[in-house]
């Protein structure tokens, strides 16, 4: 849990051990199919909007729908595509709240017995949505595992999963 008596913006900084093969763990981060299954923090939660252009300088969109209909989305530019071992992207919600944008480095860890550890490091969270953005970040990553852990590397449909 982040320290909400410390100073001053700091990064938001979580490490996640996920019993799969790097590749496959850096593919969830990029293929659109699955980065929709995992992405929206809330189990109820609905992608409503998905697109990716994987590459240096290329596009991120994402947009997800609560139960109750309400869209909560934004947006942003890969900085640093390097498969399958970091992603770095700018991200920038659609809600004008004078929030900046954040930028969010991902680094993928193959360590060597078939799991991945991923650190994220995001960077421009404001001290006061710290701890949405840990919970929003902890929850997605659940979604993640449970992504992976349904998926068998052998098969070709563990995407459809």
């Amino acid at each position: 849990m982040v320290d909400p008596t410390a100073p001053g913006p700091r990064p938001l900084r979580i490490v996640r051990t996920f019993t799969a093969p790097i590749r496959r763990v850096f593919d969830a981060w990029t293929d659109v199919d699955v980065l929709r299954r995992w992405w929206p923090a809330g189990s109820d939660w609905e992608p409503a909007v998905a697109e990716v252009d994987v590459r240096t300088g290329g596009r991120l969109r994402l947009v997800v729908r609560t139960p109750s209909g309400d869209s909560f989305g934004g947006e942003g530019r890969y900085l640093e595509v390097r498969p399958p071992e970091r992603l770095v992207f700018t991200w920038l919600w659609d809600e004008p709240t004078g929030r900046p944008s954040q930028t969010v480095d991902v680094t993928f860890i193959d360590n060597g017995d078939e799991t991945t550890t991923v650190v994220l490091v995001s960077k421009g969270i404001t001290s006061e949505d710290l701890d949405n953005h840990d919970r929003g970040w902890r929850l997605s990553l659940d979604n993640l595992e449970t992504v992976l852990r349904g998926a068998d590397e052998s098969s070709a449909e563990w995407r459809q999963q």
